[in-house]
């Protein structure tokens, strides 16, 4: 789906060979295979999940997120370790709460025979509430986005992270998440990580639009 101003140009100044068209019909294919998907979720959920399952982002969405990121044993390399700890990190969907990753835990760590466990919650939080796409507030929001990415198609997207924004949720039925910058699949793995960053130009223009965002609504 594309807006008419990003391709005005091409439509007035055409060029047409046989790979381009060969790479139109593939793009048309995959994008009418991906709304008939979407349209009919019903029926083929599972053809949903298997083709979002496959993409390492869009597999954040869809359901609770499994991280370990901690593992302690034993204190030296030639010693078996009589306990051994690890941290884990869950991100939650918000269709569940944390007594349902905590059953989900014991019913893995049941198939375990012979294995003695604790459960330890560091800390635990429910997952935030949804907020609304048909109200004043989206439109809003809505509206300075396209004014500053004039080619963008705005739609509700479900951030797979923990935020500040959480502290908001007692305060307002709707929290929306926004962060007016471009973030390529290079950017993304390089959050939390070593060298984390944003290019200067981002930066700027990120400033920019929560400056215009206030002035012009508030």
């Amino acid at each position: 789906i594309v807006q008419y101003s990003d391709i005005e140009k091409q439509l007035s100044h055409r060029i047409v060979t046989i790979d381009s068209f060969d790479d139109g019909i593939i793009y048309f294919i995959r994008g009418l295979g991906k709304k008939v998907l979407l349209a009919n979720q019903d029926i083929l959920k599972p053809l949903l999940i298997a083709k979002l399952s496959k993409d390492n982002l869009d597999n954040t969405i869809i359901r609770t997120t499994t991280a370990f990121t901690m593992l302690q044993g034993a204190n030296s390399a030639n010693a078996v370790p009589q306990v051994a700890q690890v941290t884990v990190d869950f991100r939650i969907l918000p269709t569940q709460t944390p007594d349902d990753v905590e059953k989900h835990i014991h019913k893995v760590l049941k198939r375990l025979k012979g294995v003695k466990y604790n459960i330890e919650k560091i800390s635990s939080q429910e997952p935030t509430k949804v907020s609304k796409t048909n109200n004043e507030a989206y439109n809003t929001l809505k509206k300075e986005i396209n004014s500053f990415f004039p080619s963008a198609n705005v739609v509700p997207y479900m951030v797979p992270a923990g935020t500040d924004a959480r502290n908001y949720d007692s305060l307002s039925d709707n929290v929306y998440r926004f962060l007016p910058i471009s973030i390529s699949d290079e950017d993304y793995a390089l959050m939390h990580g070593i060298n984390e960053n944003i290019e200067i130009e981002s930066y700027s223009r990120m400033i920019d639009f929560y400056e215009s965002f206030l002035k012009n609504n508030y």
